[in-house]
């Protein structure tokens, strides 16, 4: 994600308890280097906007509401 760093350093799981497709209730495992495939609408977008929240908080206005 362009080099964005969070503040607690590598993130290693996600745990997402609301979100699209098959995000939903779901805890993701990462590693240094992470490749996000899938079908449209299945939640790529948004594991990879909460990732980003993880270094910048207001990136995830928008996917709060």
């Amino acid at each position: 994600m362009r080099g964005l760093v969070a503040p607690g350093g590598l993130i290693t799981e996600i745990t997402v308890q609301k979100g699209p497709g098959t995000l939903e209730a779901r805890s993701i495992s990462l590693s240094v280097l992470n490749l996000a495939v899938g079908y449209h609408n299945t939640g790529k977008s948004t594991l990879l906007d909460l990732l980003a929240g993880a270094a910048r908080p207001g990136l995830l206005t928008d996917r709060c509401r």
